[in-house]
């Protein structure tokens, strides 16, 4: 497991994409939570690029064929508005996959003494602290500053 967050502290529930070993036993864990009649949300809370994108639809591809259910995705913190009012409020039948990232490029919100990564991070771990707090199904998995290996070792690990 990884320490996560500009704090270095480490939420429960949540797994570094660069400990493979950790990673595989707790994606393997979080997968056999599924139970009859749910679906799987993926929330990245990530940059919406295409390459990004496109190897999330790949991991909910993954996700679909291995435990054949139903997969939304979406960018975070502008699903929370919608979606994410459903999954910490209407019933417990969905698994849910909060993938993050440290991102490089950390603007300064303007008149604000905090970045626009702060800001985006704090919504992530309210989020996923909101989503445990109801006794969610849910796994965070911080890919650190590497998004892009950090997905594709994701999408290994959920293709075995």
């Amino acid at each position: 497991m990884s320490e996560s967050g500009a704090s270095g502290a480490q939420l429960k529930g949540e797994v570094a994409s660069g400990d493979a070993a950790a990673l595989a036993k707790m994606v393997g864990a979080w997968l056999s939570k599924k139970k009859p009649r749910d679906y799987v949300v993926v929330q990245a809370y990530i940059a919406p690029s295409p390459e990004n994108k496109a190897t999330l639809q790949a991991i909910c591809a993954a996700i679909q064929n291995r435990l054949e259910v139903a997969t939304t995705l979406g960018f975070g913190p502008r699903f929370l508005h919608s979606t994410g009012q459903l999954h910490k409020g209407g019933p417990n039948s969905a698994l849910i996959l909060q993938i993050v990232d440290q991102p490089a490029d950390d603007l300064v919100v303007p008149e604000t003494n905090y970045t626009f990564d702060a800001l985006i991070q704090a919504q992530a771990i309210g989020d996923f602290a909101a989503l445990k707090q109801r006794r969610r199904r849910a796994l965070r998995v911080n890919l650190g500053g590497a998004s892009a290996a950090g997905l594709q070792r994701l999408a290994a690990v959920l293709q075995e």
